[in-house]
């Protein structure tokens, strides 16, 4: 009958290999962060010599040790396993492609959102302070203004203060159709005290109204008018309206400051908001 020892039916942890200590089948010993198990009873042969040990569990890199501050990232370089620390803020992690390490970078700032307000309960919707030598030109988005049925004009700021002389001078084409008939047109404004963001009002509170403006070279040079062009869409009571078309407001200064969106007979806003976004 075969003899079984009860004492090697099961791995025998002996900690740290030491060269003095005689291993035995099954002795299981840590070197260099590696665990081996002994398969050929010997002293003095170190691990990793395969005639006496082979791997049980191979150690790797101390991710805690490499780790050492929050908002660490863990990311492989040509050798092993490395730490990027954390960017500054605002920063986003960007990759250099194929054989290049991860690192952080700035967000281009070529198209900013710069503000946004909300309409309901003015009179006039301005949104000023934001304009700047920084950026060539700006897009302003209005979203579902509603302004107690009325059509909607917008002014320039100079300064802070709304441009309202005569100094403006546009053209826009319009169509319209409702269930029955549509028809469509061309408005002109010459020497005016406004642009039109659009030509028809919003009956029902439930109507939407979006609309576009692109402000050209109002940081630009002294000598050169300010280029605005429009356009709008909007449902009244189900009719759909389109409007598009731009101008320019005739004052050769550089020192335009904002916009201010206003109806026609000037009444507080229900609802809607206007963004402001600069360009570079």
């Amino acid at each position: 009958m075969a003899t079984i020892n009860l004492g090697s039916i099961k791995f025998n942890w002996k900690g740290t290999y030491a060269g003095g200590t005689a291993y035995a089948v099954d002795d299981v010993v840590n070197s260099s962060g590696t665990s081996y198990v002994c398969i050929a009873a010997s002293t003095g042969n170190a691990p990793p010599n395969a005639t006496y040990w082979n791997v049980m569990a191979q150690g790797g890199t101390d991710v805690g040790t490499t780790l050492t501050t929050q908002g660490d990232i863990l990311y492989r370089d040509g050798s092993g396993l490395q730490r990027l620390g954390a960017g500054t803020s605002g920063q986003v992690l960007q990759t250099g492609g194929t054989g290049a390490n991860p690192s952080w970078g700035t967000v281009s700032s070529d198209f900013v959102k710069l503000a946004e307000v909300s309409a309901s309960g003015n009179t006039y919707v301005s949104i000023d302070g934001y304009f700047s030598s920084t950026y060539k030109s700006y897009k302003i988005i209005t979203k579902n203004l509603h302004c107690n049925g009325q059509w909607q004009k917008f002014q320039l700021n100079r300064s802070g203060t709304r441009e309202n002389g005569n100094d403006y001078r546009w053209s826009a084409y319009y169509h319209r159709r409702d269930s029955g008939s549509g028809s469509h047109g061309l408005e002109v404004g010459w020497n005016v005290d406004y642009l039109p963001l659009n030509w028809w009002g919003a009956s029902n509170n439930n109507d939407a109204h979006i609309g576009e403006i692109d402000l050209i070279n109002v940081s630009g040079n002294s000598s050169e008018v300010k280029m605005i062009k429009f356009h709008s869409n909007s449902n009244d009571n189900g009719n759909t309206h389109s409007w598009i078309g731009g101008g320019y407001l005739n004052v050769t200064t550089n020192d335009v400051t904002g916009i201010t969106f206003f109806g026609a007979t000037p009444t507080n806003y229900t609802r809607g908001t206007v963004a402001l976004y600069g360009i570079k």
